[in-house]
């Protein structure tokens, strides 16, 4: 059984932690139920996100189960207001330490490296925020092209 925790907070960007939770749900699906898949939030109401959309967390930080996977969705708030409240990067020092893996999506890395996990690591980010995020102290990873393969 896997818990993946997708943290929500405002602006964050909708596709960032959307994407992730369709593909963990399905993968739950497939599995039989064994998975979960949970939206995590400071406090227990909507969240706004950048386009505008309402959405309502399972648990708040501080009241869920321990998990394997944690995801950090990028958007405005994680690149301009989270990686000033303590509140949430604390959370994320703590939980990272203790989940199996920790994932950015976009400039997610923002707030990842603001709580510590992504210090002193090479990251990748939006091409738009790669100097940015590397005045803060933590590398941009060039994009690589993605490799084909043809199954035969």
């Amino acid at each position: 059984m896997t818990t993946y925790g997708l943290l929500l907070f405002d602006v964050a960007e909708e596709l960032d932690f959307a994407g992730p939770w369709e593909v963990f749900t399905t993968s739950a699906i497939l599995r039989g139920g064994a998975d979960t898949a949970l939206l995590l939030a400071e406090r227990p109401g909507p969240v706004r996100c950048a386009k505008g959309m309402r959405v309502l967390p399972d648990r708040t930080l501080g009241d869920h189960p321990p998990l394997d996977v944690l995801l950090v969705p990028g958007g405005r708030g994680a690149r301009e207001s989270e990686p000033h409240n303590p509140a949430v990067t604390g959370w994320i020092a703590k939980t990272a330490g203790q989940a199996g893996w920790v994932m950015g999506v976009c400039t997610g890395a923002f707030l990842l490296h603001a709580a510590g996990p992504a210090r002193g690591r090479r990251v990748a980010t939006h091409r738009d925020y790669e100097d940015a995020l590397e005045a803060r102290g933590t590398s941009p990873s060039s994009a690589t092209p993605a490799t084909s393969w043809t199954a035969t």
